[in-house]
C-alpha cells in the first residue's frame, strides 16, 4: 500500500518479484519465515524487526501477519508499522534508568532507598546496605520502620516522618537509627515526595548519612566547653573570696594602731584589694565570659 511504500522509499513495481529478492532487497530474511508462521497459526507478531530502506538507512518495525481467504484462496497480509522512535525512546529510558541505578548504586556514603505510599521499601541501594545492614532483597517489602529504634517506633516517629513529607513535601531529621545487628548509629536524612506529572503522590526517597562521629566531637567538644567554663567560674570564684579574707584580715590588723599613717595605708590597700575583688564578683555574675559588661563596675 502507499503508507508502506512511502516507508520503505521503493516503487510499487519494485516489490512485484519473487520473495526471495524482497527479502534480500529490504535486507529482512526473517519475513519468510513470518509468512510461513502465519500459514500454521493464522496469525504471528514479531515486535522488533529490522528493514533496510531503499537509502540504506535501517528502521525497527513491528510485523503483524493475519491468514485469509479470498476467493477460496489462502492470503497473508502483512501489517507493518515503524517502531523506530519507540524503540529509540526506550532504549534511551532503559540507558537512563540503567545509569541512574549504577549512580545510585555507586553511591556508598549515602543511604538510598525508596518507599511506596504504604510505607514499604521498594528499592534499596549498597549505600543502604552497608550502612543498616539488610541486603536489598531483605529490606524490599519491609516497612521503613525497621531502621528506627524501638523507642522512636514506640512514639510513632516513623508514620509522623511520612505525613511530615506528604503534608509538605519533605522532611528532614537528626535522630539515632537501628542496623540490622541492633546497633545503633546517628543520621542526618530527608524524606522527599516523588510525584508524577499531575502532582499525584508516587511515593517517597529517603537519603541518609552516618554522623555519628561528627556527633559525638560535638558532645565532647559541648562537655569540655562546660567543663572549662565550670572551672573558669569557680576558679573566679574562689579568687574572690580569698579576696575578700584579704580585706578582713587588712581590716583586723588596722585595728592594732592608731597611727593616721598607717591606717591610710590599711584603708588604701583594702580599697585595691575591694576593687579587684569586684572586677571578679562581675566575672563570675556575668552569663558568658566573651563578653563583659564593664559599666556596672565603673558606676
Amino acid at each position: 500500500n502507499p503508507g508502506f511504500l512511502q516507508l520503505t522509499g521503493y516503487s510499487r513495481d519494485d516489490f512485484m518479484k519473487p520473495l526471495g529478492e524482497v527479502a534480500a532487497m529490504l535486507a529482512m530474511p526473517e519475513i519468510a519465515g513470518i509468512i510461513e508462521a502465519a500459514q500454521d497459526a493464522e496469525f504471528v507478531r514479531h515486535d522488533d524487526v529490522q528493514l533496510r530502506t531503499r537509502d540504506g538507512t535501517a528502521i525497527s518495525v513491528e510485523i503483524v501477519g493475519n491468514l485469509y481467504r479470498v476467493a477460496n484462496r489462502p492470503v497473508i497480509q502483512l501489517n507493518i508499522r515503524d517502531i523506530t522512535a519507540r524503540k529509540r525512546a526506550s532504549e534511551a529510558l532503559y540507558g537512563s534508568e540503567q545509569r541512574f541505578r549504577l549512580f545510585v548504586d555507586s553511591v556508598r556514603d549515602y543511604a538510598l532507598f525508596q518507599i511506596g505510599r504504604d510505607g514499604l521499601i521498594q528499592t534499596w541501594n549498597e549505600g543502604a546496605e552497608r550502612l543498616l545492614g539488610w541486603t536489598e532483597q531483605e529490606a524490599v517489602g519491609q516497612n521503613v520502620s525497621i531502621v528506627f529504634t524501638p523507642e522512636d517506633i514506640a512514639s510513632g516517629a516513623p508514620e509522623r516522618e511520612l505525613e511530615t513529607a506528604r503534608a509538605s513535601g519533605r522532611s528532614e531529621d537528626e535522630r539515632w537509627h537501628a542496623r540490622k545487628d541492633g546497633s545503633v548509629f546517628f543520621a542526618s536524612g530527608v524524606l522527599t515526595q516523588l510525584c508524577d506529572d499531575e502532582n499525584n503522590i508516587l511515593g517517597f526517597a529517603k537519603i541518609m548519612r552516618d554522623v555519628t562521629a561528627q556527633k559525638e566531637q560535638q558532645q565532647d567538644l559541648q562537655r569540655s566547653v562546660e567543663e572549662k567554663t565550670t572551672l573558669v567560674r569557680e576558679i573566679h570564684h574562689r579568687i574572690k573570696n580569698n579576696l575578700q579574707v584579704i580585706v578582713s584580715l587588712l581590716s583586723l590588723q588596722s585595728g592594732h594602731t592608731n597611727d593616721p599613717q598607717v591606717l591610710s595605708a590599711f584603708e588604701e590597700a583594702e580599697g585595691r584589694v575591694r576593687a579587684v575583688a569586684r572586677i571578679h564578683e562581675q566575672l563570675y555574675a556575668s552569663d558568658g565570659l566573651a563578653e563583659i559588661e564593664f559599666a556596672g563596675y565603673l558606676t
